[in-house]
């Protein structure tokens, strides 16, 4: 248990994870958003939402370590082979390259992340006692709810995850309105605790539910780990398709017009 009083004294430190190659979008991180580069829009917004005593971006290859070194944003080169962000992360943390007591992986397609939802966030990691700490908001629509790209995430009277899965949980047995069903998606922002990060890097890559699932989370679970979910009413809109990006483009657009 963390003692109460020492968690406004934690160094917080954001670390994007930065990857060139992206599947249905090509050199996503490099896309232009009204003259920044994705990646540096989501390095802004992390700066300028004031948690962080630094933020630093992990990447994989020289093309994006040349745009930042442009404009001036730190930034280290990790393993190619890392398999996710957090294992980016991790490795920084490993290699002495960054420190703190905190670690939030902040995902490099998401530079619209409401400053509600970082305050709903950091509300939790202020009273948490968990090695993990992520968030969660209530589905919407039936669409979200049957999708399996939408995670959705189940929580004890605590506040910690049970599950997370791409089916929809709780199942409901009797016939409910929909109006009425309580389902909540996964919000991919992850902190870390420090000695989270230790029992992380510790793990082996045996994970049965992670490997059904393909939701890295279940590993953490499955080896015993503790993650306080919090829970937010903000949405954001994350960067995966073409169409994703052009909405994007939209709303900065429309916010650079604002300023003229």
């Amino acid at each position: 248990m963390h003692k109460e009083g020492l968690k406004k004294d934690l160094r917080k430190v954001c670390v994007i994870p930065a990857r060139l190659n992206s599947s249905r979008l090509k050199h996503k991180v490099l896309q232009i958003i009204e003259g920044k580069a994705l990646v540096e829009r989501v390095f802004v917004k992390a700066v300028e939402s004031g948690f962080f005593d630094q933020v630093v971006v992990a990447i994989d290859d020289e093309q994006i370590g040349a745009y930042l070194e442009k404009v001036g944003i730190e930034y280290f080169m990790t393993s190619p082979d890392c398999p996710s962000g957090t294992q980016r992360l991790i490795e920084l943390v490993e290699d002495k390259k960054i420190e703190g007591d905190f670690f939030v992986n902040w995902q490099a397609d998401e530079p619209m992340l409401p400053q509600g939802l970082l305050i709903d966030f950091f509300a939790k990691v202020e009273i948490s006692d968990a090695d993990v700490v992520t968030v969660q908001r209530q589905i919407q629509s039936k669409e979200h709810v049957d999708s399996p790209h939408v995670v959705k995430v189940v929580t004890d009277h605590g506040g910690k995850a049970l599950y997370f899965s791409r089916s929809p949980i709780p199942f409901y047995r009797e016939e409910v309105d929909f109006a009425d069903k309580k389902i909540f998606e996964h919000v991919g922002l992850y902190g870390f605790f420090a000695h989270g990060i230790k029992k992380i890097a510790k793990m082996q890559d045996n994970s049965f539910l992670e490997s059904c699932e393909k939701l890295e989370q279940l590993r953490f679970l499955e080896y015993g780990l503790s993650i306080d979910v919090a829970t937010t009413q903000f949405a954001s809109i994350g960067i995966d398709t073409p169409q994703d990006l052009e909405r994007v483009r939209k709303y900065f657009k429309k916010e650079s017009q604002l300023f003229l």
